[in-house]
């Protein structure tokens, strides 16, 4: 059975709530050195059906536009769109988030990923996309913050900023997900943070039934080891690349073929160092510090925006799937900045310490799985969407698996 708000029933949004619907794209925007605020310059004043607008160029598989609805999130501005059914009423829902900044939808990051959506829909799913404005203007990490932007000078946590993709993910399965349907999450790279950041700190693991967590979550582990290159005394120094459960302090120690991902970039990867530099970047930003991250410290601050501190151990009941890359390939990634593989960038060591974080009662468990490229890059290989990315996705939701015809 469809929610009453599926079909335009009237839900204010609060302020108080942090989420607001627009009446149309269109924002009033504030900025300053490492800050921008985001509000609608007229925020939907009905159903919100009466202010989703068909998307102006991109169409589902039953070959209709897309529809798009705006928002700000916590004074971000954004929007969604999504798919019209094909057959009768949705059998499932995905959101997927962008990574980087955020400020593109995420198949347009990557070309193949429109025919992942358009099999998806085929199969009965709504599929959700979410991307962010540009926000604050960056430095080191890009030309823009998008949903990682600050709302002044002073410094915020990642668990704030993340606030922001769980109110919108809160919204998308409350009003576009039949209540008796699943409900899922994909996401790479920073994208991996927004979604998996809903369930480990903002309540979501009843609302979300399945999540695909790829290229991450980067950086939020321990953002102070990422600084420091150094863990606690009470965490692996390090762990197999092909199995997190397995510690290791050298190669040597792993599965044949297999490396020791560590909390510090490869030692004979100098654009492994670059692009580590611009994670530890990052983590200055949202903290609000110059150059002590970047220079190797870490301080107290940075304990808010940290899993382990926060979240070491995350009990959920839906299906978790991990994909990290441990290869690093000719091709730029996806997302754009990052040409290094995931174990190289110390993505492999938070993500499959975040990954042994988590238990789920759900018989289908979790899975951790390794990808032969560069951070993100499966996004850009058909033949992987079409077979792993697709299959984990359905069985993730619980169902069933096309026929070979299909």
């Amino acid at each position: 059975m469809l929610l009453a708000a599926l079909a335009g029933a009237w839900r204010p949004a609060l302020a108080e709530d942090g989420l607001t619907l627009c009446s149309t794209a269109s924002w009033k925007i504030e900025r300053g050195e490492g800050w921008a605020s985001y509000a609608c310059t007229v925020p939907c004043a009905g159903p919100w059906s009466t202010c989703a607008r068909p998307s102006p160029d991109t169409k589902g598989a039953n070959g209709k536009p897309l529809t798009t609805l705006a928002f700000t999130a916590d004074r971000m501005g954004g929007e969604l769109r999504w798919n019209g059914p094909l057959l009768g009423e949705y059998k499932a829902g995905l959101a997927t988030h962008p990574g980087g900044s955020g400020d593109t939808y995420m198949e347009d990051q990557a070309k193949p990923l429109r025919t992942l959506r358009l099999d998806l829909e085929r199969q009965g799913l709504v599929v959700i996309d979410i991307h962010w404005q540009k926000g604050a203007k960056g430095g080191k990490v890009g030309p823009y913050y998008g949903w990682l932007s600050r709302l002044s000078p002073q410094g915020v946590t990642l668990r704030e900023l993340t606030r922001r993709p769980a109110l919108v993910l809160g919204w998308a399965r409350d009003n576009l997900v039949p209540a008796d349907k699943k409900f899922g999450t994909l996401g790479c790279s920073a994208g991996s943070i927004a979604t998996y950041a809903a369930v480990a700190w903002h309540g979501l693991d009843s609302r979300i039934d399945y999540q695909l967590l790829t290229g991450g979550p980067p950086v939020a582990w321990d953002p102070g080891a990422i600084c420091t290159g150094e863990v606690a005394e009470t965490e692996p120094k390090g762990i197999c690349e092909s199995d997190p459960a397995l510690t290791c302090t050298s190669d040597e120690q792993c599965a044949a073929g297999a490396r020791c991902a560590l909390p510090r970039h490869g030692p004979r990867s100098a654009r492994a160092r670059i692009d580590v530099s611009g994670l530890k970047s990052l983590i200055d930003y949202v903290s609000g510090q110059e150059n002590v991250c970047s220079e190797g410290k870490a301080s107290a601050a940075l304990k808010m925006s940290s899993l382990r501190e926060t979240a070491a151990q995350v009990r959920v009941d839906h299906p978790v799937d991990f994909i990290v890359s441990t290869r690093t390939g000719k091709l730029t990634s996806p997302i754009g900045l990052i040409v290094t593989n995931d174990t190289d960038l110390t993505i492999t060591y938070t993500a499959g310490r975040t990954y042994s974080s988590i238990s789920t009662t759900d018989p289908a468990g979790k899975k951790w799985i390794t990808y032969p490229g560069i951070h993100c890059s499966w996004m850009a290989d058909p033949s992987y969407l079409a077979g792993t990315v697709y299959g984990l996705i359905l069985r993730g939701l619980k169902l069933p698996a096309p026929s070979p015809k299909e």
